[in-house]
């Protein structure tokens, strides 16, 4: 449980915050938004990780770890779908800031530490 917990930390992590550089450069020019805009993408996660922590590690003691896990990681892939088919830079910025947030949160600030 400990290399499974381990594992999705750091992958969780990549692939919100180190994915999300590259990201920005690619969408800014794809949708003529600046990078400014796109910046605060990643400001949602950060901001939702934090707001849905105390949550988290209720929904935790209610159900297993691997119950809420699952969860983080299926709409961490759901997040990655819709930001793949958004039509303009708000609507990556909103998909990606709220379901990466929660993706996060499920994954990366509770689980490991419980």
């Amino acid at each position: 449980m400990v290399a499974l917990a381990f594992l999705c930390t750091n992958l969780v992590l990549g692939f919100t915050f180190g994915t999300y550089g590259p990201f920005v450069a690619g969408i800014s020019g794809e949708f003529a938004a600046s990078r400014s805009l796109l910046s605060a993408g990643l400001a949602l996660v950060v901001t939702f990780m934090g707001l849905l922590a105390p949550l988290v590690g209720r929904a935790i003691t209610r159900w297993s770890i691997r119950r809420v896990m699952s969860i983080g990681l299926a709409v961490l892939a759901l997040m990655f779908l819709l930001a793949s088919i958004a039509a303009s830079a708000w609507q990556f910025v909103a998909i990606f800031g709220l379901l990466g947030g929660v993706a996060a949160a499920c994954l990366v600030v509770v689980p490991p530490t419980t």
